[in-house]
Formats: C-alpha cells, structure tokens, sequence
C-alpha cells in the first residue's frame, strides 16, 4: 500500500493495465497502472520562492521482512520521461530513493519510499505581483514632483495608490495558501504598502509646514513696537508723515528699521506725533516685510526633494536584502 496516498485509482480502459510476467529465471515483473492523489507537508515561508519535497511511500500492510521485502533497482530506481513530465508552477529538480521500514508491535514491515525536490516557477508571480506593486509603488513617487499647492492632484494620486495596493494584495490572497506564519511574499507586500502610505503621509507633514504653519504667521495678534526701541540694519518699513498745515510743524519723516533687515510678519507698529494742540495721535502700521512666506514653502519643497532620492534608495536597498535573502537563503 502507499502510506501517505489519500485517493487511488486501477485504470480499466480499455482492460485493466495490469502485467505480470515470470521470467525463465524465475523473476516475476508485475507492472499496474495507477492513478494517486498523495499527501505531502509542505513550508511556506519562503513562498512563491519555495522548494517542496514530496515523497511516496509504498509499504508493506500484511507481510512483515519474513515473507516479503521491497527493494529499489539499482541501475534507476525511478523511470519517467523529463521532456513529457510538467507541471503548472513547478519544475522537477531531482529525486532521492530511501528505505522506511517500520518496526511495528506487530512485526517489521518493509517500506520503500522515493522524494521528489520541486522548485516554484516565479515566472506567473513576477507577472501577477512583483512588477505590478513596483510600477504601483513608482507611481506613487510622482507625487514629490507635483507641486505642493496642488493638493486634490497629490491626494488623489495617493489614496488610489494606497487603494489599487490594497485591491492587489486581496486579489493575490485569494489563491495564496492559507497558514499562520508570514511568507515571503507578505513580507513584500507590506513593505510595499508602507513605501506607497508613506509618500502620502509624507505630502500630510509638506501641507502641514506650507499651509497650516503659514496661516498662523498671518493670524498672530498685532503687538506695539515702543518708541524707544532702537532699529539697526536696513530699512524695512519707511513712513513718511506730513502735517497738513505746513506754517505750523513742516513735515516729518521716519524710517523704521530692524536689526536683522525684516520684522515680525502682521507686527504693529506704533508712531507717536505730537500736534501743535499738544495732543497725541496713533499711526498704526501692520508691516509686510516679516518672515517670508517663502521660507516654510521651501522647507516643504526641500523634503519632497529630500524624499524623491530617498524613497528610490530605500526601495532598492529593500529589493537587494529581499531577494538575496530569500533566494540564497
């Protein structure tokens, strides 16, 4: 019988394919043509790079070693024909014969049994899965190159990569083994996931420093600038006031300066004059030359630059500890 057989089936068309023939020397050869579904534990963790080994036992049920023993021809324990042998996903390595037998509280049996060494065929997954989640994953990079203000084009750009990615792995997973150790190719989905959310969390943290930040230099509270506050530098701000009736105080001119050539952005700035009536008037001035908005739109420009060459890099240093681990681990 085969030990690890979970189905079998005499093929009878047109008559049963079953030979046996006794040879002058007293040899007898008994050949029958069956048709086995066989049981074979396979490791998934290095899938679809995997190599399985699948065996076939053929043992003995009823006769124990005194009355009947297996053995393998020397010259080619197993015949089959190379060029006519080929399967969907695999690719037929080599063999190895071995000797099972079992010793049993009944007796000894004999057992023979022969190992099979299957590659996968990475061709149908480098077709359905590698090469579509990397252009997905380039694709996403496009987005360091749009500008920062245009936000509906680099949010839309994200969210369906993030969405297609996700399509992908639930599509692959369908025809996945299902088993409860991380493969090979989750590992690569996942990081693949997290490259496509990071470009779009990394335009969330370039809005943020371009537009949130700058709406609240705009938004300070105006606060008086004493007049006794000393200016250095060049000047920013220049007021020119001239009294109207010119017989009485002429004109005045004063130049507001500060120390490093800007001022506060929506600072206000207090001039005091005095009047011939001797009474105190107020100039408010809300200045335009403080920090520059420029400044945080650049900071935003120089990450998604920073990120246009270190996004490629990571992934290829991903892609090199990836495949050689897998590969020639």
């Amino acid at each position: 019988m085969f030990g690890n057989e979970r189905q079998a089936a005499f093929h009878d068309v047109t008559k049963s394919n079953k030979v046996v023939y006794i040879t002058p020397n007293g040899t007898v050869w008994y050949t029958a043509r069956l048709s086995l579904t066989l049981h074979c534990e396979m490791d998934f963790h290095k899938f679809p790079m995997d190599e399985q080994k699948c065996a076939v036992d053929v043992e003995s049920f009823q006769y124990t070693v005194k009355d009947l023993v297996f053995q393998w021809t020397e010259d080619e324990p197993a015949e089959f024909n190379k060029g006519h042998l080929k399967l969907p996903q695999y690719n037929l390595r080599n063999y190895d014969t071995k000797n099972c037998t079992k010793r049993l509280s009944t007796g000894v049996y004999t057992c023979i049994g022969i190992t099979f060494t299957l590659d996968r065929e990475l061709g149908y997954y480098l077709l359905q899965t590698y090469i579509p989640s990397v252009l997905l994953i380039i694709l996403s990079w496009v987005s360091f190159w749009i500008d920062i203000k245009a936000s509906p084009a680099r949010v839309a750009l994200g969210i369906t990569s993030v969405l297609t990615m996700i399509t992908t792995l639930n599509g692959v997973r369908e025809d996945l083994p299902h088993v409860s150790y991380i493969k090979a190719i989750d590992v690569w989905f996942a990081m693949c996931l997290m490259f496509v959310v990071g470009s779009l969390i990394e335009y969330a943290i370039v809005h943020y420093l371009s537009s949130n930040k700058l709406q609240l230099w705009h938004n300070r509270s105006p606060s008086k600038v004493k007049k006794a506050e000393k200016y250095s530098g060049e000047c920013c701000v220049s007021l020119t006031i001239v009294d109207r009736d010119r017989s009485r105080a002429g004109s005045m001119s004063k130049s507001l300066q500060a120390s490093n050539g800007t001022l506060a952005n929506s600072d206000a700035i207090s001039l005091h004059s005095t009047s011939p009536l001797g009474e105190e008037g107020k100039i408010w001035i809300r200045g335009n030359c403080a920090r520059k908005p420029e400044a945080i739109y650049d900071t935003g420009k120089k990450i998604d630059y920073f990120c246009r060459i270190a996004f490629p890099i990571a992934f290829i240093l991903f892609n090199l500890g990836y495949w050689c681990y897998y590969k020639l681990w």
